[in-house]
This record gives structure tokens, C-alpha cells and sequence, in this order.
């Protein structure tokens, strides 16, 4: 109905968070797809974010890397869709890849399997609610966006 790029997977998550410790003792996921396979375990510190490489302090990478975003994806149609997605500030522990092959990723070659284990950064957030923008819209096209007035 809403033209959105769904691909069919299995996906299985094997996590287990020790409130004690609060962090994940483990944390595994993954997907059974012909189109995007992933194989998924991270280890969690536990220990709070301090510090993200590349921004000018934790609250400018924080914004960056979590905050709410509007997506941009191919409709089946071909056309430009949009969504939006709104969260609470989250409170991320710092986390380390232990396995990652993301199929996808390779495929398209956005990142290959051999750099998939050394990510930017692993930020893990034990729960959070978030609401899905919905139904996705058409994209606007460059003439129908309202430009800012500029005086």
C-alpha cells in the first residue's frame, strides 16, 4: 500500500541484559535473508560514553549519531519516499564488535566485510520507545520545497 522496499527475513536476537551490571552480558542478532543477511554479536562495557572520534565534544556526536531522523528511500515505484522517526535522548553504553557481516552492506559495497568489524563507533542503548512517522510520504521535489527567506 505504502510502497516501502520490504525484503522478508528471519531474525532471531540472543540477548541477555544483567540489570546488576546493567550492561549485556550478551548480545547476538541475526538475520536468515537471501537480500540482507547479517551476523551480528557485540560486547557491552557497560560503562557510559565519554567521547566520539571525529566530533567536537559527546553532545555534538551524540546529536549526530542518535538523534531523530527523516529517511529518504526508493518507493517500489521508483519515486522518492520519505519517514520520520522521533526518540527520547538516549543514554548509550559503549560497546565493541565482537562478529559483524552485514550482507547488505557488502553487496552494495557502502562498507566491505573486511572494515564491517572496526565501525566508527558501538553505542548500545537497552531500551527505548520511538514513533514511527507513518503513512511515508512522496519526497518533494526540488521546486516544491520552500526555500528560507533570506533578507
Amino acid at each position: 500500500m505504502w510502497k516501502l522496499p520490504w525484503h522478508r527475513g528471519r531474525v532471531q536476537f540472543d540477548c541477555r541484559y544483567d540489570t546488576s551490571t546493567v550492561r549485556y552480558k550478551r548480545y547476538g542478532m541475526t538475520t536468515t535473508s537471501d537480500w540482507a543477511p547479517v551476523d551480528l554479536e557485540l560486547r557491552d562495557s557497560g560503562e557510559p560514553i565519554t567521547a566520539l572520534d571525529g566530533f567536537p565534544n559527546l553532545d555534538a556526536g551524540l546529536v549526530a549519531l542518535t538523534h531523530p531522523l527523516i529517511g529518504v528511500f526508493h518507493r517500489r515505484d521508483g519515486k522518492l519516499g520519505t519517514y520520520s522517526i522521533w526518540n527520547d535522548k538516549l543514554s548509550c553504553t559503549a560497546g565493541h564488535v565482537v562478529k559483524a557481516r552485514i550482507g547488505l552492506f557488502d553487496r552494495l559495497g557502502i562498507v566491505p566485510f573486511a572494515l564491517q568489524s572496526k565501525p566508527h563507533s558501538v553505542l548500545i542503548q537497552h531500551r527505548t520507545e520511538f514513533t514511527i512517522f507513518l503513512p511515508p510520504k512522496l519526497f518533494a521535489t526540488e521546486n516544491s520545497i520552500r526555500k528560507p527567506w533570506r533578507g
